[in-house]
């Protein structure tokens, strides 16, 4: 019953730990090693215009986030103009640039940089809209109608009559009907408008919606057009072209609507240059900034919140349960005998600052020298305490003499003594001296050893690159190895060396 217990308690902590894990990488976008790379674009859009010697305004469409990608960091330049911001009855958001006197050629830049999230809905949800429909002239209107009836006849529902539309729009010889309300080599654009238009003529929520292809990096390129579909309570995207009329991954939704990107008065001449070029980042930059845009509370409580020198501390706390894993695993399972119960895990710690070789260097020297320090101690027959005082008094100032010899002869690289536990060292001496005494100088040696193989393998496991970026990232795999350490904790088997130590047993048989 006890061992069941342990047991269902294991799997939930195991199944909490890997759930929230999970979400992160798949749902917030974490990535499961330190080196990974985000996808991020930068966006520049250049409006020149020449200005009429007067008050001049420029409006702006800004991106916002949407479908899977979120706009971030916006920058804008524009000398001496005064910027606010408005929105339409879209739902666009504008930036717009006033200035009370302008004359000549005007410059006004705005940057951005966008974040791709493949996993997230292309979609975008909202409140059902407004059908207004456009005003067409008799001919339009009966040509419209024609077409309407034709797509309506090898339809099921709003979304396949929608597809059937834009199959009949973009075919390369378009039905007569169609050529009456398409204009002659008819631009992209001019395909979403006149869709869009036919579908609000239906009775059927539809908009016209523009936007850059963030897979065609170039210093001049092209706003693409497409249009939405209002569906179960979703705009639900479609492409305008021959063939599959799902929207390319790449599509970034710029504005939507009849607008241009950019109006400007009091000016002629306007133009506008759209360049895009993906930029290199840190995904788990990105993974943070897209939860915080999301208000997820994972991230609001998460260690990334705290101050840079916290962060920095629980860094090295955290590592501290796979030292102890790997401590407990040696001992129960393997059955290698050390001193104490986590002095090989603070050595271990130690090793970080004073690097392997030098601390297992350092740790010889001290216990070796300490133990004989100690046994001259003995001789005095001193109290437990003044005892203990005097071995730490000793390791100390031996400490501080080999780290000057090791800098003079050129081996003291990287010695630090912050974390270098002096009083584990202490203890180490005091209790290597007592198996020592009661229990012979095999037993020692083969302790303290076993000790230093421990503090050795910590070390390595606890300061390998993926494991202090995994526990730091993810600090909810240490539930599962709670969960380990609990079914180790009812493990009451022969340990390793009990099999090898009892082999001539076992090939005797029964």
């Amino acid at each position: 019953m006890r061992n069941l217990h342990v047991f269902v308690l294991a799997a939930a902590l195991t199944a909490v730990g890997l759930g929230v894990f999970a979400y992160k990488v798949i749902d917030l976008g974490f990535p499961l090693h330190r080196e990974a790379r985000a996808h991020v674009w930068n966006v520049e859009l250049k409006l020149h215009f020449n200005a009429q010697d007067g008050p001049t305004k420029a409006a702006i469409v800004l991106p916002n986030d949407s479908g899977h990608f979120i706009v971030r960091r916006q920058t804008y330049v524009a000398s001496s103009y005064g910027i606010t911001l408005d929105g339409d009855a879209e739902g666009n958001r504008l930036a717009v640039f006033s200035k009370r006197k302008a004359e000549g050629e005007q410059t006004i830049y705005y940057r951005a940089s966008v974040q791709a999230y493949p996993g997230l809905d292309q979609r975008t949800p909202g409140p059902e809209p407004r059908i207004i429909a456009p005003d067409w002239n008799e001919s339009e209107r009966a040509a419209v109608h024609a077409v309407l009836d034709r797509v309506r006849a090898n339809a099921a529902d709003t979304e396949t009559m929608a597809l059937n539309l834009l199959d009949e729009l973009s075919h390369p010889r378009p039905r007569e009907e169609v050529r009456a309300v398409l204009p002659a080599n008819a631009s992209q654009r001019e395909l979403a408008d006149i869709a869009a238009n036919i579908l609000r003529t239906a009775g059927i929520g539809a908009r016209t919606v523009h936007g850059i292809d963030l897979s065609r990096e170039g210093r001049y390129s092209h706003f693409k057009h497409w249009i939405e579909v209002y569906l179960d309570g979703f705009w639900q995207p479609y492409a305008i072209s021959q063939g599959s009329k799902a929207l390319p991954a790449g599509y970034l939704p710029w504005w939507r609507g009849d607008r241009q990107v950019a109006a400007v008065d009091g000016a002629r001449a306007q133009a506008t240059t759209l360049s895009v070029a993906q930029a290199p980042q840190d995904a788990i930059e990105s993974a943070i900034e897209r939860g915080r845009a999301m208000q997820e509370p994972l991230i609001s409580f998460s260690l990334f919140t705290l101050p840079l020198e916290s962060q920095l501390v629980y860094q090295t706390l955290l590592l501290i349960p796979i030292g102890a894993i790997v401590l407990v695993l040696m001992r129960q399972i393997v059955g290698i005998e050390t001193f104490g119960t986590f002095m090989p895990v603070l050595i271990a710690l130690a090793f970080r600052e004073t690097r392997l070789v030098n601390g297992i260097l350092m740790f010889v020297m001290v216990v070796a020298l300490g133990l004989m320090v100690r046994f001259y101690l003995e001789r005095l027959k001193l109290l437990l305490v003044p005892r203990l005082s005097a071995v730490l008094v000793v390791v100390v100032l031996m400490m501080a003499a080999l780290s000057v010899l090791l800098q003079k002869v050129g081996a003291g690289a990287g010695l630090s003594l912050a974390l270098f536990p002096m009083v584990i060292l202490t203890m180490t001496i005091e209790r290597m001296s007592i198996v020592w005494e009661e229990y012979g100088p095999a037993d020692a040696m083969k302790q303290g050893l076993g000790s230093m193989i421990v503090a050795i393998l910590a070390y390595l496991a606890m300061f390998a690159e993926p494991v202090q970026y995994l526990t730091f990232t993810f600090p909810e795999l240490l539930l599962v190895v709670l969960a380990v350490t609990l079914l180790i904790g009812r493990y009451t088997g022969f340990r390793l060396v009990e099999l090898w130590r009892f082999r001539d047993l076992a090939r005797e048989g029964p």
